[in-house]
């Protein structure tokens, strides 16, 4: 069922509701006009009388479906009433209700929206809270709330008028079973399929009951049903459901052939998705056949008949017809109207069939004219909107019309948010970061365009800002709201999702086949769709280049790398990309400067050899400096030696990595004398976006009502016979200077905070469970956790080759263990060793540190090995446990980049926490301080810098 479609009915039923206190037997029209007529000949024109007989010859109108002038009637007849009589009189409600249902016939959602919700406020203050006319009102604002995507205010008032038919005498009456089909739309435009599909099985039962078993809405809902099923990712049920609704409605003279025809496409569309062995060309040719032969409205067939000319010429180019498509365009225009936003979607239609026939420049002025009916309509949110932004991107990219490519290439990406919550729910987030990755395509144009016409740095940058950290930031403000609005039922959702989600993770570990990975991921969104149904999480605007530069301080420094693919030849059809480092420098009162860092390929081989070197060194071995040096000298010169021209009195560093420079400590990479660091140069911290400068806040070693967790020294069970590694479950040895580290950090703590009334929270050996971390970290504002990790890589998203065809086709489903973090990481926690992948398995995955509550962490330290690494992901930085800290709600991170010696970690973390707790500094520089006094220890003792015993750590901010 379409928006529109539901919005008619309630409109209708509005009419029809009040056309039932009488129904005369002549031209109802001519009867109120006359009536009308009499009434002004009576008491006068602008009298309360003459306006009362016109707002019932308004009422006339608009059943006849006379829109317009049953408007201005309306719109006459309310300015009386409101100059004349109280402004709580029902005539002005009933005036308000048709001139809701006149805009809303004409598409004019937003106006019929506050015209209904003005009559509703009348109509709940002086009747019955279950009275007709305010349900009525109830179910036209929810309908069109609805239909202009507001989910959760359509849902509020369709929820309060199920509530209230229930509730009446005759349970489950009519009224409830139209309820009920408004919030399965409303679910579903959520992704609350599961809900949804449920409540559209309730509507199709009470409306065959109370209507009648042929009843079209009532079949409506069952196609529907079959339409959710299939979403649900049940072909096997959904499709049967859809064939046998069909099937009644063939049989149905009852049933509108709109309705029809309408289901028909729908399963002809999913049957090309989910049955493509059954030649879905041939059931598209079969559905335009029959649309051929009905007596449908030309407005409709000329509709579906050019949605189903395109989806046949995707699956069959050469049955394309590109006359017969003109032809059927210009039939919808005549009878819909040139402003019309499924207008829109059909020019798109015949825009992509004109490009693939290679006519360029005849496509254009369709996607032109289809993205000003999208400018005048900024509340409708529809995947059409990208595609044919995309589509009028590439024209102008092969015409040459690089202006043009720039500024829709901006449109689109500033509309990302919207449209992520559009494709998917905000808890998603493989959907979510599919969504970005594929987008990342954009991002490529935009930045050659840019290179290519020499575009301010400031301007190329702010495409990077609107695009970067948009799924975490939406994710953040999730769970933040789940926080702070929970009740019994989000609650038990919440526990249920952690239980699903280390399930989940823990199935993918196993290595387990398709079908059950499958199988799993479906359980996990099913729990996510409920959750995330409940709220609108809003990532609000993108920060600016102006205000990240404004938020530095006046000694700092940032760096934004991005990765991007550049265009080879910017007007080829077949696009060649190059895959480019490009880095982002800005301060405090002076011009952004982008420098272009050249290809990947080098810089990622560089990055490996330097990993391996820097890493090895815990120990003096002859000519160890030698060789951290030179492989440290060639990342350096691929990646710092061109941004020291612009950071060379900086105190500060603040970096935001993407792919390979990731898990760079960029403190360990050799500085302007030989011999020396970065450390020694500069203070470096990270953030994760851009953005997140604009969130940092001081941080004072003395928070109020300051409180420690702690955890180490644990007890990992009895070590296997054979030591395997399988998926992230290892045999894990014994720490035994986690104990004395975390004793060390408790005392530091105690001495540090004689004015604490929370004493520190330590737990070891088998008190150092997953469950106890859980249940201890709530609260607290330092978390420390000194243990093993470990990383292992997963599937990413389209590579450089890939995403740019992947944009286009999105939608074709990925592997099930595809991009799935929460199964790339973790920390070995009580009975580690010998547990089987699941709950309880002694194990803290990403997905399972996400979930912790951190909302009152200031800093979050992970001493163990490999907590800083991830996947790398295009735009959201890296999946893994650094991560899964900052949305868990940590206001700071200290996790490492390679494996730590056990002895080495104990004096640098002492170190730190004197530096940040006695002496009162700043995280960052409390680490530098610790960082330094090993460097010097290890020079004074040795003669060599040993780079692996302080230089995996790094300090992460939001």
């Amino acid at each position: 069922m379409s928006n529109r479609n539901l919005l008619l009915m309630t409109v209708l039923m509005g009419s029809v509701a009040a056309a039932q206190q009488q129904a005369p037997a002549a031209d109802p029209v001519q009867v109120a006009r006359a009536a009308f007529a009499a009434a002004v000949a009576k008491d006068g024109a602008g009298s309360v009388g003459a306006a009362k007989a016109q707002l019932e010859f308004g009422k006339a109108l608009i059943r006849v479906g006379q829109a317009e002038p049953a408007a201005r009637e309306a719109a006459a007849a309310l300015v009386v009433f409101e100059a004349h009589l109280p402004a709580e009189e029902l005539s002005a409600a009933d005036a308000l209700l048709v001139l809701g249902a006149s805009h809303g016939s004409r598409g004019l959602l937003p106006e019929a929206a506050d015209f209904y919700r003005r009559s509703l406020g009348i109509r709940e203050r002086l009747d019955p809270p279950a009275g007709p006319y305010v349900q009525l009102l109830r179910l036209n604002l929810a309908a069109t709330l609805q239909s202009l995507f507001d989910f959760r205010g359509a849902l509020e008032l369709a929820e309060a008028g199920l509530r209230h038919a229930d509730q009446t005498p005759g349970a489950e009456s009519a009224g409830a079973g139209t309820f009920c089909a408004v919030i399965a739309l409303c679910l579903d435009g959520l992704g609350n399929y599961r809900e949804a599909y449920d409540l559209y099985l309730r509507a199709e039962r009470i409306l065959r009951r109370t209507r009648g078993q042929q009843y079209p809405d009532a079949l409506r809902m069952a196609g529907m049903a079959g339409v959710t099923a299939c979403r649900l990712g049940q072909p096997e049920e959904g499709l049967p459901r859809m064939a046998a609704a069909l099937a009644e409605m063939r049989a149905s003279p009852q049933v509108p052939l709109t309705v029809f025809c309408e289901l028909e496409a729908a399963d002809a569309i999913l049957r090309t998705i989910y049955q493509p062995e059954g030649n879905p060309a041939a059931a598209l040719r079969t559905a335009m056949a029959r649309l051929e032969d009905s007596t449908l409205p030309d407005d409709f067939r000329a509709s579906r008949r050019l949605m189903l000319m395109t989806m046949l010429a995707d699956l069959d180019p050469d049955a394309m017809d590109l006359d017969a498509a003109r032809l059927a365009l210009t039939q919808c225009e005549q009878s819909m109207g040139a402003d019309h936003e499924q207008f829109a979607s059909l020019l798109g239609n015949v825009a992509r069939m004109t490009m693939a026939h290679g006519r360029l420049e005849d496509a254009s002025p369709y996607l032109k004219r289809a993205l000003a009916i999208f400018d005048q309509r900024p509340w409708y949110v529809s995947t059409d909107r990208w595609k044919i932004t995309w589509g009028a991107t590439q024209v102008a990219r092969i015409t040459g019309r690089n202006d043009d490519v720039l500024a829709l290439v901006h449109r689109g990406i500033a509309e990302m948010p919207r449209l992520l919550t559009a494709w998917s729910s905000p808890l998603d987030e493989v959907q979510r970061l599919e969504v970005i990755a594929a987008a990342r395509a954009a991002v490529d144009l935009g930045l050659s365009i840019g290179a290519h016409v020499d575009q301010p740095a400031a301007e190329r940058w702010q495409l990077v800002l609107a695009w970067k950290g948009l799924v975490s930031r939406g994710v953040l403000e999730s769970l933040q709201w789940l926080q702070q609005n929970r009740n019994v039922e989000t609650q038990r959702l919440t526990e249920e999702l952690q239980v699903i989600k280390a399930r989940w993770s823990a199935t993918v570990r196993s290595g387990a086949d398709e079908p059950v990975l499958a199988a799993a991921r479906q359980r996990r969104e099913a729990v996510e769709q409920d959750l995330t149904a409940r709220f609108t999480a809003a990532t609000g605007s993108a920060p600016t280049a102006a205000a990240v530069t404004a938020a530095l301080a006046a000694d700092e420094v940032l760096v934004d790398f991005v990765t991007y693919g550049k265009v080879k030849d910017l007007t080829a059809r077949d696009v060649q990309l190059e895959e480019r480092l490009l880095a982002f420098v800005a301060r405090r009162g002076a011009s952004v400067v982008a420098v272009d860092l050249g290809p990947l390929e080098p810089i990622t081989a560089a990055v490996t050899r330097f990993l391996q070197v820097g890493s090895r060194w815990t120990r003096p071995i002859a000519g160890a400096d030698a060789l951290v040096a030179a492989a440290g000298g060639e990342l350096a010169k691929l990646v710092w030696a061109p941004l020291q021209p612009h950071v060379p009195d900086a105190a500060r560093v603040v970096l935001c990595p993407e792919s390979v420079l990731s898990v760079v400590p960029f403190a360990c990479l050799p500085g302007r004398a030989a011999g020396s660091f970065l450390l020694e140069e500069h203070e470096f911290t990270y953030v994760a976006s851009p953005g997140d400068v604009l969130q940092r806040r001081e941080f004072t070693a003395r928070v109020s009502a300051a409180s420690l967790l702690v955890v180490g020294d644990v007890d990992y069970g009895e070590r296997r016979a054979a030591a395997t590694e399988r998926e992230g479950f290892r045999d894990f040895a014994p720490l035994p200077g986690s104990g004395a580290e975390i004793d060390a950090i408790a005392s530091l703590f105690v001495a540090a905070h004689p004015e604490s009334t929370s004493a520190p929270v330590v737990l070891r050996g088998a008190a150092a469970s997953a469950d106890g971390v859980g249940g201890g970290v709530a609260g607290k504002a330092f978390v420390h956790i000194a243990t093993h990790g470990w990383f292992r890589g997963s599937r990413s998203l389209p590579d450089v080759g890939q995403r740019w065809l992947y944009l286009e086709a999105r939608g074709k489903a990925l592997p099930a263990d595809a991009m799935a973090p929460g199964a790339a990481g973790g920390i070995a926690l009580a009975g580690a060793n010998g547990a089987q992948p699941g709950v309880g398995d002694g194990v803290l995955t990403v997905d399972e540190l996400k979930r912790l509550d951190l909302s009152q962490c200031e800093l979050a330290v992970l001493s163990a090995c490999e907590t800083g690494l991830g996947t790398i992901s295009a735009g959201d930085g890296l999946l893994g446990l650094r991560r899964s800290l900052r949305l868990a709600g940590a206001r700071r991170s200290l996790t490492s980049i390679w494996r730590v010696d056990d002895q080495a970690t104990l004096r640098c973390m002492q170190s730190f926490y004197k530096g940040l707790w006695s002496s009162g500094r700043q995280p960052a520089a409390a680490l530098r301080e610790a960082q330094l006094a090993m460097l010097r220890a290890a020079r004074a003792d040795s003669g060599q810098a040993l780079v692996g015993t302080w230089g995996a750590f790094v300090l992460e901010v939001r």
